[in-house]
């Protein structure tokens, strides 16, 4: 992870991937803590979306740290769901990765505070932290230098969904048909 945090946009090689591949890679690591917390992971991508043109190993790390943490902040028969799309910025196509889960979500006083490195918020079912509070600050890194954000929306009550979106590349010879 730390490796992921050191990585400068000008160190990114967008390449296209597979798009199903992309996500098993990502999720494969997580079973074994979602078969433990009792959490199912959805992914959902538009029949027909064959790529997506990223940098792969530090966006499978960046995809993994926020599904990890909807995994880890979930209640036990809860869901984890990852969706794959385009979204037109204009006459640009953006990627949107969004993970939603239905887990205790942020409280608004630490909304603000959630992609701080380190930052740990608490998991109020189970009356304990988790992790180390890289998630959201590493899919931060991550999609800032994609040239890109990450956005999230949650409630206490209510989970949290995370949106990471990523730009089209500049070198459009890195992705071709992944636009």
């Amino acid at each position: 992870q730390a490796s992921v945090l050191s990585r400068s946009a000008r160190d990114l090689k967008p390449q296209s991937v597979n798009a199903q591949e992309f996500c098993r890679k990502a999720i494969a690591p997580l079973q074994d803590l979602a078969k433990e917390r009792q959490v199912a992971v959805h992914v959902l991508i538009p029949s027909g979306f064959e790529s997506i043109c990223c940098e792969p190993e530090s966006s499978e790390a960046a995809l993994r740290a926020v599904i990890k943490n909807g995994i880890e902040f979930n209640r036990p028969g809860g869901d984890v769901k990852l969706e794959v799309h385009r979204v037109m910025r204009g006459e640009e196509p953006w990627l949107h990765l969004r993970v939603a889960d239905t887990g205790t979500g942020i409280s608004e006083e630490d909304l603000p505070k959630a992609c701080e490195a380190f930052f740990q918020g608490h998991d109020s079912q189970a009356g304990k932290r988790h992790g180390i509070g890289l998630g959201p600050a590493i899919a931060e890194r991550v999609m800032e230098n994609h040239g890109g954000s990450i956005t999230l929306n949650s409630s206490a009550t209510a989970g949290t969904a995370v949106t990471k979106a990523i730009p089209p590349t500049g070198d459009r010879s890195a992705c071709g048909d992944a636009r």
